[in-house]
């Protein structure tokens, strides 16, 4: 999609490589695709992603089918292409997780995290993982290095909420549980 202030400030047709300054990615495996990266320039093109897994039309023909596969794959391949895009490490860390695939998905996690943007949902993913394998400790650096880059991300917040119930501070966990849902929009 193309936006300008006037009718005239839209010269092509097409948006050139490189030539955009937003993605909104509703959908993650479209935004990971190749023809979606190449508009991409690092440091001027802002994201946005959802990073909500639905299953593709094709699970109604094929109940068997593998649903992170096609994502996984599209993934992979924008990597290749591009492997410093932090978003696309972050998609693919969470279908790994998904796969119960920790240690890959924890090298996807910590790929999203490095660079001068690092994404706040990686270290939630980073956090998850830490808390899966009981280094409590590891968990809530990561979860609270996610609230320092996005002070609303309601997984972070729930994973602490985890973690305080682990420790039987009921009070505490309450808190957490429930403000993470209020900000995923759950009441």
């Amino acid at each position: 999609v193309r936006l300008a202030p006037k009718p005239e400030d839209l010269h092509a047709v097409r948006i050139a490589a490189g030539g955009a300054n937003l993605v909104l990615g509703c959908d993650m495996v479209v935004a990971a695709s190749p023809a979606a990266l190449s508009r991409i320039e690092q440091g001027v093109t802002k994201a946005v992603i959802n990073g909500y897994i639905q299953p593709v039309a094709a699970f109604v023909m094929n109940g068997d089918m593998d649903l992170g596969a096609e994502a996984k794959a599209q993934f992979d391949e924008a990597i290749a292409s591009e492997w410093r895009i932090p978003d696309a490490h972050r998609g693919l860390g969470e279908i790994l997780f998904l796969q119960s695939l920790y240690d890959e998905a924890e090298h996807e996690f910590r790929l999203a995290t490095e660079g001068e943007k690092p994404v706040a949902e990686g270290y939630a993913g980073l956090g998850l993982i830490a808390l899966r394998r009981e280094q409590n400790s590891e968990a809530e650096a990561a979860f609270r290095q996610a609230l320092a880059i996005d002070d609303d991300l309601w997984r972070a917040e729930y994973g602490l909420g985890l973690l305080a119930l682990g420790k039987a501070d009921i009070a505490g966990a309450q808190s957490l549980l429930d403000s993470g849902k209020k900000k995923k929009g759950v009441e």
